[in-house]
């Protein structure tokens, strides 16, 4: 306290306060003294977990611009074989050393017209050695096998029984390896190898034979053809997205049209810009399509009225305002104006109504992100008459070409029973490009449709160099190429095969490390390590703007959709012959279900007019047998028998039984319900359409059948409690009867 007064008044503290220190001083060094071997052990971890993470990122950035500059390399290369590819036929052609059959696949690829594909390849068909020789194909001698087995099943004399048994077996998809690219050389439509048209035609011979046959019951061939049909699966043509060049896909579908194809494909998906054309396959008949929009002016002029035009409708505005309309919302088209052209296209068309109109299998395939524009990489959308029957067309097409960048996401609309279109709100989400996901959806659309060939018509500039066009060879037929044309296309083939199996490696090893850049929120990943090939894959030609990608966002024009449609269908035809035997088996299945259903469909209204015959029969022997219930009870003389018996028949209609005993209870009462069951039968079965019997076709018919039989039964167990009736009522008659009476003698 002096100390303090001191300093207050400018006097000098003594010394001998300093000798002691201060509180804070004594706190501090205890701590340090304390502190000291943890930051002595500490520090060292600290600086080793230091020096481990900034090593661990440049290892992780090394390891990603190893990864990078793989891919970059595998591109290149790529890029190089094909040249390589093009240099060499280039070569070949200056030297005249080309095969006879790619300068004859040269020819055909400048045809405009089926008719003349098919005359020009038969001109210049394969040899015949080829065509009837058995040596290089590993599977003839089973091929063979396998015909003689059916033969011999057709001359057994068993009801068919031994045929379906040996069917069983052979009726599947690519069987035997019959479908294989090798065996249908794109140098000719109609060209294969003998034991395999042979091996078809037996087969189909034979699964007619089991349709038509007459000892086979019908129930079994209903269940045979059901079980067969679900083996071989179905075609689905897949239409891949890629802007405005999906307009190929406009071709792909002449050229099947001219092939004669068209109808027998029924399953139809289509990916972003794909899902353009898929959607007019599934709302517009054959006729239609022909008329309205396989036709250069559909990009332009749609319905041929100007209105298009009129009120500038269109995918794709110019280049100049698509650049402003990016300055200014970060998308290149504007949302509101692509709807709109969907609309115009397509109006309030839903997918139930496409479905009922053409009969086609539509799907449509998007992807979905968050409303709050958080992206949802996993949820997936297979839009059809079964998912989604009340969306509209139109909706479902803006919703599919909604690529982040070119489109903002679209919100689907689906139609009440009313008409009236409102949205269609699925968990809160908006929905965008389903090519982000799945360019062509393999998985959900075998299960939903039990499809098992895929036929891709693929257009992806960016996937290009990995997808060999179709005017490219696949394998050359026997004694048509030399020895090192051969082995150049089998090295050049393997070559492309690694090169895209190490990018797509690469790129979801980089995705599952979340090192994987993103579009706008959206993960990347399934872009490269999704499958882009089908068991046939259909590839244009392109030219350098599309090889580019540049035209991908240019709405197309007169000339440019002629170049298409024609570039389109000289794509597909070299593949006709191949997809034409993928479909022999199908079509065949689809003809004999149909005379099956038939057959089963007059066997269950046979069985239903018999049903109806016996109730009516029933009726009658209840309606006698009252009768003579009214006439039989009574205690009246014989003479007078026939009046009574006269007098009572007028009165039966109008006053009940003389004596209502329990039995005439029961078998009225029984006589009601079996009525009453038999109109709700008939009832209910009239009421059923031929769809739904058509869908439902084995469940209904054993349902019916179970009716019918429970209906029998009842009746003969009525008829058999009717005459124990009437032998009670005889009983009763001669009890009520006179008895002779010996008269008294005097």
């Amino acid at each position: 306290m002096e100390g303090w007064i001191a300093a207050a008044r400018g006097m000098t503290v003594p010394v001998v306060v300093k000798k002691f220190p201060s509180v804070a001083a004594t706190i501090c060094c205890g701590v340090v003294v304390f502190i000291a071997p943890s930051i002595v052990i500490k520090l060292p971890m600290f600086l080793a977990w230091t020096f481990m993470s900034a090593l661990l990122a440049v290892v992780q950035g090394c390891y990603v611009s190893y990864q990078l500059v793989m891919i970059v390399l595998s591109l290149l290369a790529l890029s190089a074989l094909l040249a390589i590819r093009r240099v060499y036929s280039v070569l070949q052609y200056a030297t005249r050393a080309t095969p006879r059959w790619q300068r004859l696949q040269a020819a055909l690829s400048k045809v405009n017209s089926w008719e003349e594909y098919v005359a020009l390849a038969e001109a210049h068909a394969v040899d015949e050695r080829w065509v009837n020789s058995d040596d290089d194909m590993p599977t003839a001698r089973l091929l063979r096998r396998a015909i003689e087995d059916v033969r011999a099943a057709r001359a057994t004399d068993d009801n068919l029984q031994s045929l379906r048994f040996v069917l069983s077996g052979l009726t599947k998809r690519n069987h035997l390896g019959i479908e294989a690219a090798r065996w249908y050389p794109p140098s000719s439509p109609t060209v294969t190898k003998r034991v395999i048209d042979e091996y078809l035609e037996e087969v189909d011979s034979a699964l007619r034979e089991v349709a038509d046959g007459e000892g086979v019951p019908t129930d079994e061939k209903v269940q045979f053809f059901n079980r067969v049909r679900r083996t071989v699966g179905a075609t689905a043509l897949a239409m891949s997205g890629g802007g405005a060049i999906t307009m190929y896909h406009g071709g792909h579908l002449l050229g099947l049209i001219e092939a004669g194809l068209y109808d027998n494909i029924q399953v139809v998906s289509g990916t972003s810009g794909g899902s353009i054309m898929a959607a007019m396959v599934g709302c517009k008949t054959k006729e239609e399509m022909l008329r309205d929009v396989l036709v250069p002016w559909v990009s332009t002029d749609f319905r041929r009225t100007g209105e298009q035009a009129r009120r500038r409708l269109r995918f794709f505005p110019p280049l100049w305002r698509q650049m402003i309309n990016f300055a200014r919302t970060r998308v290149l088209v504007d949302s509101k104006e692509f709807k709109q052209t969907c609309d115009f296209y397509w109006g309030d068309v839903t997918f139930q109504e496409a479905h009922e109109r053409t009969g086609k299998v539509l799907c449509i395939s998007v992807s979905a992100q968050r409303a709050d524009g958080q992206a949802d990489s996993v949820q997936r959308l297979l839009m059809n008459h079964i998912t989604t029957p009340h969306v509209t067309l139109a909706s479902a097409v803006a919703a599919s070409c909604a690529l982040p960048g070119i489109l903002r996401p679209q919100r689907l609309e689906a139609k009440d029973s009313n008409g009236v279109v409102a949205p269609f709100e699925v968990d809160g989400v908006s929905w965008i490009d389903g090519s982000i996901q799945a360019d062509v959806p393999f998985k959900r659309m075998a299960t939903l449709f039990n499809v098992s060939n895929f036929v891709v018509a693929q257009v992806n500039f960016h996937v290009r160099l990995v997808v060999e066009d179709s005017s490219s060879p696949l394998l050359a037929p026997g004694g048509e190429s030399s020895f090192w044309s051969t082995n150049f296309y089998n090295g050049y083939r393997r070559l492309v095969g690694a090169a895209e199996l190490s990018m797509r490696m690469r790129a979801t090893m980089l995705s599952q490390l979340g090192l994987m850049p993103s579009l706008y929120g959206n993960n990347l990943r399934k872009v490269f390590s999704q499958k882009y090939h089908g068991d046939v894959t259909i590839s244009p030609r392109f030219t350098y703007m599309q090889t580019i990608g540049l035209s991908a966002i240019c709405n197309p024009t007169y000339k440019e959709m002629e170049h298409y449609l024609g570039g389109g269908k000289r794509a597909i035809w070299p593949h006709v012959n191949r997809i034409r035997h993928m479909l022999t088996l199908e079509t065949t299945l689809a003809e004999c279900w149909n005379k099956v259903k038939m057959q089963h469909r007059r066997r269950t209204q046979l069985a239903l007019s018999n049903s109806q015959l016996n109730l009516r029969e029933l009726q009658n022997n209840y309606r006698d047998g009252d009768n003579n219930n009214h006439n039989s009870v009574g205690l009246s003389d014989p003479d007078d028998e026939d009046d009574t018996r006269s007098h009572r028949s007028l009165q039966q209609q109008q006053q009940p039984p003389l004596f209502p005993t329990p039995e005439l209870r029961r078998v009225t009462s029984k006589q009601k319900l079996t009525r009453q069951l038999s109109s709700a039968s008939l009832k209910r079965t009239a009421s059923r359409s031929e769809d739904d019997a058509d869908q439902n076709i084995d469940t209904h018919y054993r349902q019916l059948e179970w009716e019918y039989r429970r209906l029998q039964t009842r009746f003969e167990r009525l008829r058999s409690e009717n005459v124990d009736l009437r032998r009670r009522l005889e009983d009763i008659r001669s009890m009520c009867a006179p008895s002779s009476v010996p008269e008294p003698t005097n």
